[in-house]
């Protein structure tokens, strides 16, 4: 009888245990769904962000190509100039300004290169983010 009470009493605390053990797997189970919740909002507004980065593609792209247009004109206008005027062609300060010119037109095709390089990387990016969520 003895055995039979110690074993009722070793059941009851294992039950309780048990219990207890449930209880603290529903908390994390709990806690775990509210950071997914939390989680999940924050994907939501990275993604509202970064949609707007799009619009800055867009815009430093179309900014960057009239830079570059810009630059050309003024090549073609400093070498149509030293075309009429060949005494222009020996004058310092006109060889600077069309070297600026060249060379910063080639720079801002280069940023060209480089935005329409990245944007379907950006789009990449955002479609993975709208699948995610």
């Amino acid at each position: 009888m003895n055995e039979l009470t110690v074993g009722i009493q070793s059941g009851s605390s294992g039950a309780s245990e048990l219990n207890l053990g449930i209880a603290d797997v529903k908390s994390s189970v709990e806690q775990l769904s509210g950071a997914t919740g939390t989680l999940l909002n924050g994907y939501t507004e990275l993604q509202s962000g970064l949609a707007n980065t799009g619009n800055v593609f867009t815009q430093m792209n179309t900014a960057a190509t009239s830079m570059s247009l810009a630059f050309t004109q003024i090549e073609q206008s400093l070498t149509k100039y030293i075309g009429e005027n060949p005494e222009a062609a020996s004058d310092e300060q006109i060889q600077i300004a069309l070297g600026t010119a060249g060379e910063a037109k080639q720079q801002v095709q280069g940023l060209i290169a480089q935005l329409e390089s990245a944007y379907p990387q950006y789009e990449m990016a955002m479609s993975q983010f709208a699948a995610a969520n």
